[in-house]
């Protein structure tokens, strides 16, 4: 993991450029992707990516994939977070999909 990493007028510092960055949205960016293999080919998915949200699609000879980053601010509601994770399991349903998360499960 690369803790060094921030977002710096829309661009991303502390990862090497030869890597393809993934974020989304005009306020801070909270949830990112990075494509460290040249020979995948990456998509992001705007309808259901946002600042807390980066969903891609990501394909690699004839398999393809629904990549998810997810951050949930504890300041919203729970149902807000599950709501965009229904959305996208539902984008390509006969797709698989991984979602990672960073879901505050001990704030309270």
């Amino acid at each position: 993991m690369h803790t060094g990493a921030y977002i710096n007028q829309g661009r991303t510092v502390g990862i090497d450029t030869q890597y393809i960055t993934f974020t989304a949205g005009e306020a801070r960016s909270r949830a990112a992707v990075i494509i460290t293999n040249r020979k995948v080919d990456a998509t992001l998915i705007t309808q259901v990516s946002d600042e807390d949200t980066i969903t891609l699609e990501i394909t690699n000879g004839d398999t393809t994939i629904i990549l998810a980053s997810m951050y949930f601010d504890r300041q919203k509601p729970l149902e807000h977070d599950l709501t965009k994770v229904d959305a996208i399991l539902q984008h390509e349903k006969w797709v698989g999909a991984i979602i990672t998360m960073d879901s505050n499960a001990r704030s309270t």
